[in-house]
């Protein structure tokens, strides 16, 4: 999931758009198969997570309009246009959120809740 994350995070920087958009839809689709996500798609893989508790309803959400600006981007039509600079900037950005909550949160909480074991130990 990380080349797919520094990839839309390249993006971004070269203003490439869609392209960033494209990334981030495959990140978070790498990021939601790492956690065991099953589904026939990624519309089903996020709703799997969901169900599981592992991605909280607003976070479902943002997960959905990432795969929906991804896919448009991905499958363009000459009536669509393309992806806007700031949709492509959020949706990066919400990855970044992602990543944080469903890894560096978890490992943070481990760590504080081992050092409270050991210190009232």
């Amino acid at each position: 999931m990380g080349r797919f994350w520094l990839q839309a995070q390249r993006n971004l920087q070269g203003e490439n758009w869609d392209a960033a958009a494209v990334m981030a839809r495959s990140a978070l689709q790498a990021t939601l198969r790492d956690r065991q996500a099953t589904g026939a798609n990624l519309k089903q893989e996020i709703h799997d997570l969901a169900a599981r508790g592992l991605l909280p309803p607003i976070m479902r959400d943002w997960s959905d309009n990432v795969r929906e600006l991804g896919n448009d981007a991905a499958h363009p039509t000459a009536d669509r246009p393309p992806t806007s600079p700031q949709d492509a900037r959020d949706v990066v950005e919400f990855l970044t959120f992602l990543l944080e909550c469903l890894y560096d949160l978890p490992d943070r909480i481990g760590k504080y809740q081992q050092r409270r074991t050991s210190e009232s130990s």
